[in-house]
C-alpha cells in the first residue's frame, strides 16, 4: 500500500540482522548503503526464487489516496489472488475504532480482497502497535479480523509489530497453524504467538 511521502522518519528504523535471514539482511543492508531505500527493490531479492512475486502498485508507482481507495483494491490482478500469499502492508495496520486514515487498511477493503482470493490462498496483514498494551491489543485485533472476515486468523508479534495471517479454508488453516507454531518455536523468547482460530 504505497502512500505519498509525508516527510516523516517512520521508515528509518535501524536494520537488525538475524542469523536465520542472513541473505535477506545482506540484501537490505546493500540497498540501504547504496541509497536504494525503496520497497520496489525487494522484487530483485525474490527474482531467483521458484515462486512468482507480484508487488502490486509498484510499476508504475500507484499511490493509495483517499480518492483512489476503491479503485486501488478493485484493480489487484486476479492471478495474484490465486494460490497465493497476499501481503498487505499499510503504514500502521488495520483501521482503529476512530476510523481509518490513509495509513490504515479498512476491514471492508480487506473483506473485498479476501472474497476475490481463492480458498488455497492466505492473507497476511502488517500491524503496528498503537499506544496500547500488546497483550490486550494483539488478541483483540485477531478477534476483530476473525469477525470481519469469517476466516481463520492467527498471528505472531514481536515488540511493536505483528503479522496477522488469515486462512481462507480449513486446509490452509492447518498449514498456517503449523507454520506459525514452527516459527514461534524458533524464537520462543522474542515472539507472541496467537494460534489460528478455526
Amino acid at each position: 500500500m504505497l502512500t505519498p511521502g509525508d516527510g516523516s522518519n517512520d521508515g528509518n528504523r535501524r536494520l537488525v540482522p538475524h542469523g536465520q535471514a542472513a541473505s535477506l539482511a545482506q540484501f537490505l543492508q546493500t540497498c540501504i548503503s547504496e541509497g536504494r531505500r525503496d520497497v520496489r527493490e525487494i522484487a530483485a531479492y525474490f527474482s531467483a526464487d521458484p515462486f512468482s512475486y507480484c508487488s502490486y502498485g509498484d510499476e508504475p508507482a500507484t499511490y493509495l489516496t483517499r480518492a483512489s481507495r476503491a479503485q486501488y483494491f478493485a484493480s489487484i490482478p486476479q492471478p495474484a489472488l490465486r494460490d497465493s500469499v497476499v501481503f498487505f502492508d499499510p503504514d500502521n495496520g488495520m483501521e482503529p475504532a476512530g476510523g481509518a486514515t490513509i495509513a490504515h487498511l479498512r476491514y471492508q477493503e480487506l473483506r473485498d480482497v479476501l472474497q476475490r482470493m481463492d480458498r488455497q490462498s492466505i492473507a497476511v496483514v502488517y500491524q503496528h502497535l498503537p499506544r496500547k498494551r500488546g497483550d490486550v491489543f494483539w488478541p483483540a485485533t485477531a478477534a476483530a479480523l476473525k469477525a470481519a472476515s469469517g476466516d481463520q486468523v492467527g498471528y505472531v508479534a514481536a515488540g511493536d509489530v505483528a503479522f496477522y495471517c488469515i486462512a481462507r479454508s480449513a486446509s490452509a488453516g492447518r498449514f498456517l497453524g503449523s507454520a506459525l507454531r514452527e516459527f514461534a518455536e524458533r524464537w520462543p523468547r522474542k515472539l507472541i504467538f496467537g494460534p489460528v482460530t478455526p
